[in-house]
């Protein structure tokens, strides 16, 4: 989606999947920068930033952790384009009856993309207001406001 070059692009990546899952629960996991790690919860979205300690190498870590403990039934989909974080959670759901649906980084964020065009094109500007409705709407609030 190309927001890696972006200063912020965790908080930038953050709100595009928060608005995509609406209503859902999303764990969304960042590598960490420091040693203490971070989490932050809106609404369904939790963000967890791994620390960098000697049980957390990468955010791969935690994903297996939470995987590893999660006991909802519900569905479960990890979006990665990681082989070995793939293999590693199969091992999991095979050692424990869970299941796991796999969906690549890069197809998550075409489904975006598309949804965000399409949310685009349903603007139609017979949908804006005539120079003629602003002007009447303007005089309107004018004379409330006098």
């Amino acid at each position: 989606m190309g927001l890696l070059e972006e200063d912020n692009f965790d908080w930038l990546l953050i709100n595009i999947i928060k608005d995509y899952f609406k209503g859902k629960e999303v764990i969304l996991i960042f590598d960490g920068l420091d040693s203490l790690g971070d989490k932050i919860i809106k609404g369904k979205l939790t963000v967890i930033y791994t620390p960098k300690d000697e049980y957390y190498n990468s955010a791969d870590d935690k994903i297996l952790e939470i995987a590893e403990n999660l006991i909802k039934k519900d569905e479960i989909k990890i979006i990665s384009d990681d082989r070995e974080l793939k293999e590693k959670l199969g091992k999991i759901s095979q050692d424990n009856y869970k299941s796991f649906f796999f969906e690549s980084a890069g197809d998550l964020a075409e489904k975006i993309k598309l949804k965000e065009a399409k949310r685009k094109s349903q603007f139609d500007e017979s949908d804006e207001l005539s120079q003629d409705e602003q002007e009447e709407i303007n005089n309107d609030l004018l004379k409330i406001w006098k």
